[in-house]
């Protein structure tokens, strides 16, 4: 696997891993509508201070992704990360999380906050084996994403 920052030519492909995850394999109802950021990738997030990473295969298919969203205060918020279900295990999700991490490192970035469903249980067991703590959502800053399914909010402090 390799992790790159997104490229423009790459998101249908996104785009498509997300929605199969989240429609099929889980059955949520959100639509891409309700998801404009993956729409222009490159525009919602490397064009305004934060960066989108993508996971390709040894065929260049991508099969993860991250996203960092720029927030006050140094905050960032963690989105979309995604890994598909045949990589999952692999050690993908802890390559993209270390993809982030040092990101917010070298960007003297404070604190990451994200926001998931009770439906993706495996993803909340795996925050939490990070180091991720769970907050309420009234403890989530202002200027953060909120997204209507997600109901779990986890911060993590960078050292």
């Amino acid at each position: 696997m390799t992790i790159i920052p997104f490229e423009e030519k790459y998101n249908q492909a996104v785009i498509d891993l997300i929605m199969a995850i989240q429609q099929d394999e889980f059955d949520l109802p959100i639509s891409i509508e309700e998801q404009p950021d993956l729409l222009n990738i490159k525009a919602s997030y490397q064009d305004k201070k934060g960066e989108f990473w993508i996971a390709l295969d040894d065929k260049k298919r991508v099969v993860g992704c991250i996203g960092l969203v720029s927030l006050s205060d140094n905050n960032v918020a963690l989105k979309k990360m995604f890994v598909a279900s045949n990589c999952r295990g692999s050690g993908l999700g802890r390559q993209l999380i270390k993809t982030f991490i040092i990101y917010c490192q070298k960007h003297d970035k404070k604190v990451i906050y994200l926001g998931t469903t009770s439906v993706f249980s495996k993803a909340q067991q795996f925050y939490q084996n990070l180091g991720f703590k769970e907050i309420s959502k009234p403890e989530l800053p202002s200027d953060f994403p909120l997204l209507d399914v997600d109901n779990r909010h986890y911060v993590y402090k960078i050292n």
